[in-house]
């Protein structure tokens, strides 16, 4: 796959008092990048986003 076909994820609604809202996200901004690392499809925001909570403290 060429970078060139590459589409960030579009964020389309963002929920008041979220933690998305929270670090400033809003509907209309994209996704690019996760902890500096690009995204380079849907498996990789999954695996970044369960493998980020994985290392949540309590």
């Amino acid at each position: 796959m060429s970078d060139c076909s590459i589409r960030p994820a579009l964020i389309t609604n963002v929920l008041p008092d979220s933690i998305a809202a929270d670090i400033g996200f809003e509907a209309g901004d994209r996704l690019v990048s996760i902890n500096g690392q690009p995204l380079r499809d849907l498996i990789d925001y999954q695996f970044s986003v369960r493998m980020s909570s994985w290392n949540w403290k309590s």
